[in-house]
């Protein structure tokens, strides 16, 4: 769950290939909470990650890891 105003930064440890993590994303009662990544989590160009800005929203966000590198996202926002 975000916080209202806040920051939360979401950073991959120990990865492991071939593994894969759904996060649920809840957005604050505000819809102003953030989410940043370091830059070993890869993103689509133009689809960056930035958290749905509407009250209590629901975004679904895939981790995968295909070396011990990276780490590739995608996501669905706002979940209805």
């Amino acid at each position: 769950s975000l916080v209202n105003g806040s920051g939360t930064n979401i950073n991959p440890i120990n990865i492991n290939p071939g593994q894969t993590v759904n996060i649920l994303v809840t957005q604050g009662s505000a819809g102003t909470g953030t989410v940043t990544f370091p830059s070993l989590v890869k993103q689509p160009a133009g689809f960056l990650y930035t958290g749905s800005a509407v009250a209590n929203a629901l975004d679904i966000m895939t981790m995968i890891a295909f070396n011990s590198t990276n780490v590739y996202v995608s996501s669905v926002r706002n979940m209805i």
